[in-house]
């Protein structure tokens, strides 16, 4: 009784183009970029071993940790938003491509968007700087590596900004992936 239900049963092979989302996302290209292997590099070596010379080097200056800060912080918001990124639970969260006809129309969303968390950074770390004479004394206690409780705070600020902003804008791409696709 069931072989003839599956006898009758058709199977067409599907161009990945015309299948369902997420398998018809433009994005889901595999093949390798040797501009996007060189940019997300750079990106990736700015973020990690640049970001700290940039604050020795701005540290000094007026509004030089904000400066510094929103330098770093636009690097990492860019790398993480585009960038392929394992997750905890072991499943890759997929790239986006810079080249893909879903992300280019939101570009200048995401640029506003952007602008709009680097206002609100240099906020937060302007007020948080300027508060930092009127809290307790044991905020601003160095450790043996010379850290206070203080940068911990601002540094945990600083990555729960970005988290959010990363989050809010691979959330925005990926709706338009499913537009895209539908």
């Amino acid at each position: 009784m069931l072989l003839p239900k599956m006898r009758d049963l058709e199977l067409q092979p599907q161009s990945s183009a015309a299948q369902p989302w997420p398998h018809s996302d433009p994005c889901r290209d595999r093949s390798f970029s040797f501009g996007r292997f060189v940019l997300m590099a750079a990106l990736f070596l700015c973020m990690t071993v640049g970001s700290l010379p940039l604050f020795f080097l701005l540290m000094k200056r007026p509004y030089g940790l904000q400066a510094a800060s929103a330098i770093v912080y636009t690097i990492f918001a860019v790398f993480f938003t585009f960038a392929r990124t394992g997750s905890r639970t072991g499943k890759d969260v997929p790239p986006f491509m810079f080249t893909c006809p879903a992300v280019q129309p939101h570009f200048s969303r995401l640029l506003g968007r952007h602008l709009g968390f680097l206002v609100v950074l240099f906020a937060l770390q302007t007020a948080a700087l300027a508060t930092r004479p009127n809290l307790p004394e044991w905020w601003n206690i160095e450790d043996r590596k010379g850290a206070t409780p203080f940068h911990l705070a601002l540094i945990l600020l600083c990555f729960g900004l970005g988290y959010a902003q990363v989050f809010s804008n691979r959330s925005l791409l990926d709706r338009a992936h499913r537009d895209f696709s539908a």
